[in-house]
This record gives structure tokens, C-alpha cells and sequence, in this order.
């Protein structure tokens, strides 16, 4: 059986061609909706002084945009389960299948969607409030101000926070106002790439653990594999990005469905989490249960 680390780097691997396309999928959803949405009801908003700017929120349909991303979702699943059967150890290994129409893996597929949803929506939907506010608050023109608004829809607040920032300084600085919402739709549409790729790893370490997740408990189920002769453990990945949060959490070990000493039972921890779970065995007649392995060097090296 290969390593853990080993493990996850070929996990990484697959997780990181799935996010390419997860990106391409949610850039494809939003531009869609930024032409789909009504720029009459913007208008209206805007010359309301933007009181109607939660009226604009509510008219977009925004679980129909993401939609797309479910296939992506469940394809990733899919992907990482059927990858993960083949670092089983023997005889499991050659008997496992992983049936992605099992009622356990609909509803585990589902839940990433809903979390997915439910962690997007309010904050595009907070972000698009607040850039319709200030636009109106600072008296921009109407159709400038409209022409900045739409790219910032998929975006979240600190990015609309950022851009509204922004176009305050430039238009301090004395640039026209037709330059200022040029250079703008400019940066908004950069920060979108930047959030799906955000969102893309985020959900689909979500999606990754959890289809490898359901698939050890789908042979669970057929006996195919012993909970009892099994644990879990946490692989961090070890690089200068690895956070203060996930560090500590490298090689720790737990029952098989109990939480780590963070309270998770697997990653993501965090947004852009890339840490991974992975499933060992170990003899009970013949071996003490495995306690938490010890903090690598590696975690040590200062990070500026």
C-alpha cells in the first residue's frame, strides 16, 4: 500500500483537473446570468437611490445559474470514489464498487450542493446589495453605473468592497468617469476568475473526501471492508501555503466516522482547504490502535 502523502498527491492531482473545468463552468454561469439579468430593474434601483437594490437581488435566479456546477460536482465525486478503490488494500481492492446511485451517495451529493449554494448565494447576493448602493449613494450615472455592476454579479463582498474602494480613489484622482468604469469591468471580471477558483477548491476537496468517504462506507456495508480494522487520517498538505489551522492537523488519527481534535470528520476545514482523508488498516490481534503520529519538521520552517 502506498503512503499517505503518496496518496494524496494523487488525489491532488485529479482534484486539480476537475477544478480547471469547475472554474470554466461557474465563469460560464455568471457571464450568462450578467447578460441575462434586467438592467431595466438596475435602473430602477439605482434611481431609487438604491433602496430597490434587494429587489435585484431576489430577481436573479441563482441556484438556476449554478446548476451547472452540479454535474461538475457529482463527476468529481464520482472520479475520487472510483480512485479510491483502487488504494485499498487486498482482497478488498479486487471486490469493491462504488455505486454512485446508492441512496447514501444521492443524498451526500446533494448535501455538497446545498452547501455549495448555501455558502455562494448570500454572498453574491450580499455583494450585488452593496455595489447597487453605492453607486447610488455616490450619485454615479446610470448607465456607468450599471455597466460596473453587472460584471461584479458572482462576486463576494471584500471583492465589491475592493472595487467600490477603488473606483472612489480613481475618481478622486481626477480620471473620467468613462475610464474609471472601463478599468472597473476590467478588474471585476479578474476577480471572478479569482472566486471560482476559490469556490472550485473549496468544493471540490468537499466533493473528493466525501465520494471517497462514501465509497469506503458503501463496503462497509457489503462487508466488504471492517470499520473495526480501519482508522482514518489526516494528510496536510505540506508546502509554504499550509495554514496554521491544517499544519497541526497533519497525521492525526481517528476511529473511522469520529471527529479529528479540530471537531471536523474530514476536510475541507477552511475555504481553500487541500488537505485530504484518507483510510488505513491495521491489525487489531497484532497492533495497538494507532495513536496521533507526531508533528513533522517540515511543519516548523518559518512561514512569512
Amino acid at each position: 500500500m502506498i503512503s499517505g502523502i503518496e496518496e494524496q498527491k494523487r488525489v491532488h492531482r485529479l482534484q486539480v483537473a476537475q477544478e480547471r473545468k469547475f472554474e470554466q463552468t461557474y465563469i460560464q454561469s455568471m457571464k450568462k446570468l450578467q447578460d441575462q439579468v434586467s438592467k431595466q430593474k438596475i435602473r430602477d434601483s439605482l434611481n431609487s437611490g438604491g433602496a430597490g437594490s434587494d429587489l435585484i437581488v431576489s430577481y436573479v435566479d441563482w441556484k438556476n445559474a449554478l446548476s451547472p456546477l452540479n454535474q461538475d460536482i457529482a463527476e468529481t465525486t464520482t472520479l475520487a470514489a472510483n480512485q479510491g478503490v483502487k488504494f485499498l488494500s487486498q482482497p478488498a481492492r479486487s471486490k469493491a464498487v462504488y455505486d454512485p446511485l446508492d441512496p447514501g451517495a444521492i443524498s451526500r451529493l446533494q448535501s455538497d450542493v446545498e452547501k455549495m449554494n448555501g455558502q455562494v448565494i448570500p454572498q453574491s447576493m450580499e455583494a450585488l446589495s452593496i455595489a447597487t448602493r453605492d453607486m447610488s449613494r455616490n450619485n454615479v450615472k446610470v448607465n456607468q453605473a450599471v455597466s460596473m455592476i453587472i460584471p461584479m454579479i458572482g462576486l463576494n463582498k471584500p471583492q465589491v468592497t475592493h472595487l467600490t474602494g477603488v473606483r472612489a480613489a480613481m475618481i478622486e484622482d481626477g480620471m473620467s468617469d468613462k475610464l474609471v468604469a472601463s478599468r472597473i469591468r476590467t478588474m471585476a471580471n479578474g476577480k471572478l476568475r479569482e472566486r471560482s477558483e476559490s469556490i472550485a477548491i473549496t468544493t471540490l476537496t468537499e466533493s473528493v473526501n466525501g465520494g471517497r468517504q462514501e465509497m469506503w462506507n458503501q463496503q462497509f456495508g457489503k462487508n466488504i471492508l471492517d470499520p473495526n480494522t480501519q482508522f482514518n487520517k489526516w494528510i496536510t498538505s505540506l508546502d509554504e501555503r499550509t495554514c496554521s489551522l491544517c499544519a497541526p492537523m497533519h497525521g492525526q488519527v481517528v476511529r473511522v466516522g469520529e471527529p479529528f481534535s479540530n471537531g471536523y470528520v474530514s476536510p475541507p476545514r477552511h475555504s481553500r482547504c487541500r488537505c485530504s482523508l484518507v483510510l488505513r488498516h491495521y491489525n487489531p490481534a497484532s497492533q495497538a490502535y494507532p495513536s496521533r503520529i507526531p508533528r513533522s519538521p517540515l511543519l516548523d520552517i518559518p512561514r512569512f
